[in-house]
């Protein structure tokens, strides 16, 4: 077409994926209504004065084209039924149309070229460039911007020429009009040429639209005419649906569909990671601020744990020392008064002879009845005991018989065992050397111990004691010596190993001895090539296991 300053101008449109919003079927049913409806004769194309003139809408009255207040009016009716706000009316398709494209991804350039926002200046689009611009045409046509989507269902049959014949029949002959006056040498109307070729293009367009439209919206009146309500076009309308729906999109197509969802759900992924990874982070943060708080606490309950810990091992350690201090002093006593006699007595004894009775008196309780003491009577019955008078304070009452009197061997059933008073009365007889070695051995802490121990030999030695003065682990632990585990959990794992060697040995001993089970115990270790360690653990340790190596170590 040639605009108001005499140039040629160029629009294009492309047939909606849409059937229901196609521009080109809108145009083919408003030539249908005007020359089929309104009944309106066929251009009169014999020259160009003679229809360049027609108006392409008309308004009501058919009489002239439309104005800006009739088109102003049809589109504000319109908005008020759709229930659309807006403060453009004839113009509000424009800036729409160009929204719609810049959603769909046309840059600025084609959507300024389609819409011809570049008149007045632009000398290239103005007097060398058509002004047509595909992407917006591809893009208001519901298709991808960059093509090779274009694909309508509704283009797949075309309909018989005896449909198209009966929509505009008049182009027909005017086409051969035109044709003959071109070669006869008359006016040459190319663009009588071009609206025919338009018109034979819309008998398809409106056939194939027609065949939709009516099946989605069969009670129109528009289907009751004769064009419509054929044998014919019913028989068309069958057969493109039926083409439509057995014939499957190409893949590409598909493809090319897929992939903008796809990229659509990627970035609906994208961004919900996003916001997962802030939420994460946040939470990790609040995570670590815990944690800090937790570590301080757990930090703040060590150390004052450790403290109390530290502040028991030293009264412990105290205590311990404090134990070896009186027992090396009894020893040294016993050892250094082995022989005094007592000052205005013809019977002289040692006091070795009266340690028992020291232990004895001193663990009685520290709160008891002035009463003199029964003297204890020798064996020997010529032997006399001297009686020492009871002394009257709140100490106990011990009473002092000669050294004669004293049995070779007494036991007492107190709280201090008979075993360690025996050996502290053997300490006392030998060497003040001697004693003072028994005294180390006797209260060495147990893995000090452990390194004598290699066999069950060994063992039982530094387990019941007794040898040179010194004390076993049995006796120490009846005093609960605290130096026996003063090397923590690695003391306590040797001590229970040692237990259950010494349980299986008392168990063997009442039928073989002791020294006939101590040899069968290590006869049986060495024909088995392992140590103590691995018999109280891998052997001793289960019940079931045990048995199968006592019954082994009896013969059983």
């Amino acid at each position: 077409m040639t605009n108001t300053q005499g140039r040629r101008e160029f629009g294009i449109a492309a047939r909606h994926r849409d059937v229901e919003v196609c521009p080109v079927g809108a145009l083919a049913l408003h030539f249908f209504e005007r020359f089929h409806v309104r009944k309106e004769e066929f251009p009169d194309l014999s020259s160009r004065s003679s229809w360049y003139a027609l108006p392409l809408l008309l308004d009501d009255e058919g009489s002239d084209g439309v104005t800006w207040a009739d088109q102003a009016n049809i589109i504000r009716r319109a908005f008020a039924d759709l229930g659309i706000a807006s403060s453009k009316l004839t113009h509000a398709m424009r800036g729409g149309s160009a929204r719609l494209a810049h959603e769909a991804g046309c840059s600025e350039t084609s959507i300024r070229m389609h819409g011809r926002w570049t008149a007045s200046g632009d000398q290239l689009v103005e007097r060398y460039l058509t002004g047509v611009a595909v992407q917006p045409v591809r893009a208001l046509a519901g298709f991808n911007i960059d093509g090779g989507d274009h694909y309508l269902p509704r283009s797949l049959l075309m309909p018989p020429d005896a449909l198209c014949s009966k929509l505009w029949p008049q182009a027909t002959q005017a086409e051969i009009s035109v044709r003959e006056r071109h070669s006869c040498g008359g006016e040459v109307d190319q663009a009588a040429l071009s609206f025919l070729e338009l018109i034979r293009w819309l008998r398809v367009v409106l056939l194939q639209d027609a065949a939709l439209l009516s099946t989605a919206h069969p009670s129109l009146p528009l289907w009751s005419i004769e064009s419509f309500s054929s044998s014919d076009f019913a028989a068309f309308r069958q057969n493109l649906i039926t083409t439509m729906e057995e014939t499957r999109s190409p893949v590409e197509l598909e493809i090319l569909q897929v992939v903008p969802s796809l990229s659509r759900t990627l970035t609906d992924l994208r961004a919900a990671t996003s916001a997962n990874s802030t939420v994460i982070r946040q939470l990790g943060d609040s995570i670590a601020t815990a944690i800090e708080r937790l570590q301080t606490a757990v930090e703040s309950a060590v150390t004052g744990l450790a403290s109390a810990v530290s502040e028991r091992v030293r009264k412990e350690n105290g205590q311990a020392v404090a134990q070896q201090i009186l027992s090396a002093s009894i020893c040294a006593l016993a050892n250094a008064s082995a022989s005094l006699p007592i000052p205005g007595d013809n019977n002289p004894f040692s006091l070795q002879s009266v340690l028992p009775y020291i232990q004895q008196q001193g663990s009685a309780p520290a709160e008891t009845t002035e009463a003199p003491s029964p003297p204890l009577r020798s064996s020997t019955p010529s032997a006399q005991a001297s009686q020492v008078p009871p002394l009257h304070s709140a100490t106990p009452t011990i009473s002092f018989p000669s050294a004669a009197a004293l049995p070779p061997t007494t036991s007492f059933s107190r709280t201090t065992p008979s075993s360690v008073l025996t050996t502290v009365a053997g300490a006392s007889t030998a060497a003040p050397t001697s004693a003072a070695a028994a005294i180390a051995d006797s209260f060495s802490p147990l893995l000090t111990l452990a390194q004598k121990v290699n066999n069950v030999e060994q063992l039982v030695e530094v387990w019941y004691g007794g040898d040179n003065g010194r004390l076993g682990v049995q006796a120490r632990l009846e005093l609960r010596d605290q130096m026996l585990e003063s090397k923590g959990i690695a003391a306590r794992k040797l001590l229970c190993r040692w237990r259950r060697v010494i349980l299986v040995l008392e168990r063997v001993e009442k039928e073989y001895g002791r020294a006939g089970a101590v040899s069968r115990m290590d006869k049986l270790l060495k024909v088995d090539k392992f140590g103590l360690r691995t018999l109280s653990d891998n052997h001793l340790a289960k019940e079931e296991t045990q048995e199968r190596w006592v019954a082994r170590l009896t013969g059983a």
